[in-house]
């Protein structure tokens, strides 16, 4: 897949140019990180380049889409960003007790093995684990510039599993020019320790970025029926490079690395043992943008990158590594009306359990169409073929419109198909527990809404879907394999979201709703409700900007959440939670911060395990400096 810091070969219209080029603005003190940091240097809140690899504006896009760009100015540090960004954007969010636990990062009413979720343009999703999720509570909160959601399918770009929808997160990015800096530090509940850096700067041909972040926990107990608290220690770096030679060549590379140990309960929750993972994950990625032509009416660009990303993980039960190789490339044409996008990735996934590898390579060729006419209506379509080295090849596409039915009102539609493919547990398991002839799940789905603002004060946006999944796979207990299910997996939903400000204040609301069914196993095809993703959730989030400080307050509940982990408590508890931060600037450049969690001291749980359940922070809080230079 061709994904964040991409080789690129952009090519403007005369009049585009102008716009798009006003587009890469500096926000605050410390610039947002983009798509591809030697491509995308800084970017207007209300542009999005997850949907189609190049700035575009919501109202243009057809597919919905959020953007944050102040999760790291009001990070908190003892909950995971998954945690923070739960009720934005559709998104809900499963954790296993502690920062660093198994984590999961829903949209659409499905479960995290249905998502992407990209780092700096790679792809987190571990494929050392019995399906490929990304676990995002071990990314540095702190350290996130910008976050860019996704909704509905978007398989003909990103290919498998992209069937809920695409998040992708921005780390310190390069600015337009000179330097910048921000230090941070904070001590709280739990003997919480949290320190980091970014930092970026670029002279006339050369530029770079970083950023560190520290996370040290004595943590809490992660399960409710013992008292042993489940310690973390995480550490992340990023550091990007890009280089202008000419202005029709750019060239990028960029690194991330994280390591991370965390305490777990043991097998029997009541006693009080316990066990640890340490993980790491190493990546490097290199990029190249070319302009080939370059009129005053058209453009031709060609973009390409290739990247390596390395998983190790070690617990009691043994040592699991995987590894992501991915390479490719695509002609982009610009134009008046519009863009055309034709392109290839490669991509080979590998795993090793207990001194047994294995892998699968899959290939894909892809192509774009985008038009803006004059009649305010944009029409977009995909498709896309790959080629799988175990199960052959499988297709792809995706219809979508939106028209502007007068000044800041539009209506957006969209019909798309996706697929997930075959993990390389689910294939090559150990025990014969994998299965080679299983062929990918596919799905179907559509989404239909409006988004606008009144004024400018207040916007808002309405998103309605549906969307079915065949062939899934699931494991048979019966047979101790996996295999293909019969039945399909529906689900509907709907997400709201509010948007307020007058003044020194703003208030913004979102309402997410959800509700699916799928087989109960892979011996009964019977149906019922997926268990993990809350049938009701949302968010409020009021602020208070003053001139010299900030208070914000953030309310979070999710109800009706099935969960089978636990046959006794069939149903997670309702519950809602609050959280307050504020920050005062005790000079031009130092701030000081502090928050308080969970305010009400909530007893909640997102996800159950087997009989017992995960705990999450009680009432707790920390207070930090901000530097920025």
């Amino acid at each position: 897949m061709l994904l964040g810091h991409e080789w690129r070969i952009r090519i403007f219209l005369k009049g585009r140019a102008m716009r798009q080029t006003g587009l890469f603005l500096l926000l605050l003190a410390a610039p947002l990180n983009s798509f591809a940091d030697n491509v995308l240097d800084q970017l207007d809140d209300d542009i999005v380049i997850t949907a189609s690899r190049m700035p575009i504006s919501p109202s243009k896009m057809t597919s919905f889409a959020e953007v944050i760009t102040d999760l790291g100015d009001h990070a908190l540090p003892q909950l995971s960003l998954g945690q923070q960004m739960d009720g934005i954007g559709g998104v809900s969010f499963t954790n296993n007790g502690v920062r660093g636990a198994q984590s999961g990062l829903q949209l659409g009413g499905l479960s995290s093995t249905y998502n992407k979720v990209y780092l700096d343009g790679f792809n987190l999703a571990d494929p050392s684990g019995t399906q490929e999720v990304a676990n995002t509570s071990f990314i540095a909160p702190r350290s996130i510039q910008r976050a860019e959601i996704l909704n509905g399918s978007q398989g003909p770009l990103y290919g498998s599993s992209a069937i809920a929808g695409v998040v992708n997160f921005f780390s310190a990015q390069i600015p337009d020019q000179g330097f910048y800096g921000e230090s941070y530090a904070s001590y709280g509940s739990y003997n919480t320790f949290n320190a980091g850096q970014s930092f970026g700067a670029r002279s006339d041909m050369v530029g770079f970025a970083g950023s560190f972040d520290s996370y040290d926990s004595d943590g809490f107990s992660s399960i409710q029926e013992n008292n042993e608290d489940d310690g973390v220690e995480i550490n992340n770096a990023s550091i990007k490079f890009s280089l202008t030679p000419t202005s029709r060549i750019k060239l990028g590379a960029n690194a991330i690395y994280r390591e991370a140990d965390v305490d777990y309960d043991g097998t029997f929750p009541s006693v009080n043992s316990s066990g640890l993972q340490t993980s790491e994950i190493k990546g490097v990625r290199t990029s190249t943008e070319l302009v080939l032509v370059e009129e005053q009416d058209y453009a031709l660009t060609f973009i390409g990158e290739a990247q390596s990303l390395y998983f190790e993980r070690k617990e009691d039960f043994g040592d699991y590594d995987g590894d992501r190789k991915q390479a490719g490339g695509h002609l982009r044409f610009d134009y008046e009306q519009g863009f055309s996008l034709l392109g290839f990735d490669y991509e080979r996934v590998s795993s090793t359990e207990s001194s047994t590898k294995n892998s699968y390579d899959i290939r894909g060729f892809f192509a774009e169409q985008f038009l803006e006419l004059s009649t305010g209506t944009s029409i977009s379509g995909g498709i896309r073929r790959d080629d799988h080295a175990t199960y052959g090849t499988h297709g792809t596409y995706q219809l979508g419109m939106a028209q502007e039915i007068f000044e800041n009102f539009v209506v957006k539609a969209n019909y798309a198909t996706g697929f997930r493919a075959p993990s390389n547990y689910e294939l090559y398991g150990s025990f014969g527990a994998g299965n080679k002839n299983l062929k990918p799940e596919t799905s179907r789905g559509y989404d239909l809404g409006v988004a606008g603002k009144l004024a400018s004060h207040l916007s808002y946006s309405l998103r309605g879907y549906r969307t079915t999944i065949t062939d899934r796979i699931g494991y048979n207990n019966t047979s101790f394999k996996y295999q293909q299910i019969e039945g399909n997996s529906k689900v509907w939903g709907a997400e709201v979201a509010l948007k307020a400000s007058m003044g020194s204040y703003s208030i913004a609301q979102t309402y997410n709703y959800a509700y699916g069914t799928e087989p109960t196993s892979a011996t009964d095809s019977s149906s019922r409700v997926i268990a993990g993703v809350p049938r009701h959730s949302g968010k409020t989030t009021a602020t208070y900007q003053g001139q010299n400080f900030l208070l914000q307050a953030t309310g979070l509940f999710h109800a009706e959440t099935v969960q089978y982990a636990n046959t006794t408590k069939p149903q997670l508890d309702d519950f809602v939670t609050m959280n307050l931060n504020g920050s005062y600037q005790l000079t031009e450049h130092a701030t000081i911060e502090a928050s308080v969690i969970n305010l009400f001291d909530s007893d909640y749980v997102t996800a159950h395990g087997n009989g017992f359940e995960y705990q999450q922070p009680g009432l707790s809080g920390n207070i930090g400096l901000r530097i920025k230079f």
